[in-house]
Parts: C-alpha cells; structure tokens; sequence
C-alpha cells in the first residue's frame, strides 16, 4: 500500500517493504520497513505510488527503476569507440571519436540513462556549444557525432535495451529551426585556375615552374614545397608527405597528400628521385660546397614577375598590403595566391570544407587530419573523398607553351 502526502513544496510517497533475512541460527526473519520518496509535483507522486500498487497486487516485490541496472551514455559511448577499433579504424579516428563524444557526455552526464536521450537534450547541446565564426562547423560535427552514437545504440536492441527511436536535430526533416551545417567560408577576388597557369607559363627559370605546379596540385606552402625530398614522394602510390620540420613552414602536423594523375606524370620526367627536389648548393664554413634547401621567399620575387606578366590583377594575388593595413601580419604572397585559388576552386565545386582545409594544411583543418594517419591513409575513410577532391583540379597541361 502506497501513501502520497504533500510536505511543504513536496509531494512524498511512503510504502513498506517486506524484508526477508535470514539470521546466524538459520531461521528466517520478515520484517517490514517504511521507505520514502520525493517528488517535484502531484502527478509525478501519483504516478509512482501506482507502480507500487501494481506490484504489490501481482505478488511482486516493487524495485524501483533507480535501483534496477540501467544502461547510461557513459556505457554506450565506450562500446561505440571500441566497436571502431574492432571494425578495423585508425587508432586516430577512435581517439577523435572519444574526444568528440567526450563533449557530449561531460554536458548530459556520463551515468545518464539512454531512455533520457531525446531531440529536447540535442537541442539543449547544441545551445549550449560555441555558434560564432568558425566554431559553428565544430558545433555541427558535435551534434552530428551524439546523434550517431544514438542511432548505433538504437540499432543493438538486444545489447542496448530501452534506447528511444533516435531524431536528429541536423536537418533532414525540412524544418527550419534544424541545426545546419555552416556554408564554407569562400574568399572574394581570389585568383582563378586560369589565372594559375598564366602566372606559371611566364615563369623563367625551369625549377620555379616545378614548384608552382607543385603547389598547384597540392597546396603545399612555398618553404614546405622547396624543402620537399625525393624520400617524401612516392611515385607508385601517388602520394607525398608534407613535412612541418622545414625551415619557414608552418609548424604542425605533417600530413600526407593523394596527388593528381597529371603531377605523378610530370614528376616522373624530373628525376634523378634522390637528394632534395629543388637542391640549392651552399658554401659551408669550410669553404666547400654542400647541398640544401633553397628557402620560401626566394620565390617571392620571381612570382610577382610572372603574376604581372600574366596581367593578372594584383588584387588577385597581392594581399599583403590590405592584410598590413588590417593589422594582420602578411601571408606568403604571392605564392600564397596558389593555395588561395586551391582552397576557392575547391570549395565552389563543392568539396568538403573539411578535406580542403587538410589539403592546403589550415590549422583548422585538425579534424581531417585526426582521420588521415600518415602510416596508413589508404585507411582512412576520408581518403577517398580526399582523391575525389584531388581529380577536380583540372589538368596543367593545357597550359601554353613559355
């Protein structure tokens, strides 16, 4: 028999429990104990002192469902992780995946029930995640993540019983109040692929057209281009290391890069494969003569030869000025003009925002990167879509005869 009473603000639900026990003489003792419990509202009282009623009455013994072994999202997130390590994943991915799912479990709690999972919590996540800038592509991939986590949960019934029908907040159903994904941010006045291979065909000297091809197809920075050796490349596979430790690139990552059919065929003809691509002799202190890299902004001059040259309009490939006067400090330009075409043309054919950002090496490109391990990228469910990417850059060749 269960009491509702209202206490104050509260409402409390008071039954006995029939104990059963056995004492040190083997005999069996019963003995009846009074619980009690609180509740925010009558109908919430109500409602539990009829499940009690409706155990005692079949003969059963009430547990409550706080005591009974539940299944939280702390549970399902470990399973989900380790399920992509048992599906064959890069140990990257399934770093990445805990991390982003780490996000969700630290805002709904990791001993929440997955019966609480609803489209109200997915909300109430996205609200509470940075939207402004950039950020908004990362708040989208957190929602994204927790609702795949759902629906994986949903679809191991047997494994995770009492998990809701999943709903997405990601957009799907037309609704308008949906989180969406952010369009890619596509710059204005950027040079175009024409205009590539115009600066590139008034280039003078053989070893600057390499690099600017180079760069084209891989949006590598002009020092990580110069600094790039024959043991980064490989041929037969059709991919290259991009290297962090060269002197006046970027420090990070390094990342490897598919490249395009036509590169792998204009690369073959330059040879010999050993040494530095574009070698540079140094005196030594010594007074001998030694090998090395040549550094970035030796390009700087011969390229803003060829991009006027070419007629292109200095707004389309010099930005160092605006970028000054905006207190910004100024980009390798006007090599840098290549990897801005890359990022653009991409990005209008409608390529992942995500891929092209790990192809020209943006620092927000981290995701990516978190998917594409160097050992093995062939591995990586990104590098499909990364080689897709790559076959939408159209073909140097067609370039005019210098």
């Amino acid at each position: 028999m269960a009491t509702v009473k209202k206490r104050g603000s509260s409402w409390y639900v008071q039954w006995k429990e029939l104990s059963v026990t056995k004492d040190e003489n083997g005999e069996v003792r019963r003995e009846w104990k009074t619980r009690a419990r609180s509740f925010p509202t009558e109908r919430a009282a109500k409602t539990f002192g009829a499940e009690i009623e409706v155990s005692h009455a079949r003969g059963e013994t009430f547990v409550e469902k706080r005591e009974q072994a539940v299944t939280t999202i702390g549970t399902i997130a470990k399973a989900y992780t380790i399920a992509s390590v048992e599906a064959g994943s890069p140990l990257p991915t399934s770093r990445y995946r805990s991390s982003i799912i780490g996000s969700f479990m630290d805002f709904a709690g990791e001993d929440r029930a997955v019966t609480e999972l609803s489209l109200s919590l997915l909300e109430s996540y996205a609200r509470a995640l940075p939207s402004e800038g950039r950020k908004a592509a990362t708040r989208h991939r957190k929602v994204l993540m927790a609702e795949q986590l759902w629906r994986w949960a949903h679809d191991r019934p047997e494994r995770f019983p009492g998990v809701p029908v999943p709903r997405r907040y990601t957009g799907g159903s037309g609704e308008g109040d949906k989180l969406r994904a952010p369009p890619p941010v596509v710059a204005e006045g950027a040079a175009t692929w024409a205009d590539v291979d115009a600066m590139i065909s008034k280039l003078r000297l053989p070893w600057h057209r390499r690099v600017a091809i180079l760069i084209r197809y891989t949006g590598l920075r002009a020092s990580q281009a110069c600094g790039l050796g024959w043991r980064d490349v490989n041929l037969d596979n059709g991919t290259i290391l991009a290297r962090s430790a060269v002197r006046g690139a970027k420090k990070g990552k390094a990342r490897t890069i598919p490249m395009h059919p036509a590169l792998v065929s204009e690369m073959r003809a330059w040879g010999p494969a050993e040494g530095l691509l574009f070698p540079r002799r140094y005196k030594a202190p010594d007074g001998s003569k030694r090998l090395g890299p040549y550094r970035g902004d030796v390009l700087i001059k011969p390229f803003r030869r060829a991009w006027t040259l070419a007629k292109v309009p200095a707004f389309k490939w010099d930005v160092s000025e605006l970028q000054e006067a905006e207190g910004e400090r100024a980009k390798g330009s006007p090599s840098h003009a290549i990897r801005r075409c890359i990022r653009t043309e991409l990005l209008r054919t409608g390529v992942e925002e995500a891929i092209v950002l790990h192809l020209v090496g943006q620092s927000q490109g981290h995701t990516a990167s978190a998917y594409v391990p160097d050992n093995c990228p062939e591995q990586s469910p990104y590098w499909p879509r990364m080689l897709e990417a790559i076959k939408t850059i159209p073909d140097h060749r067609r370039l005019p005869s210098a």
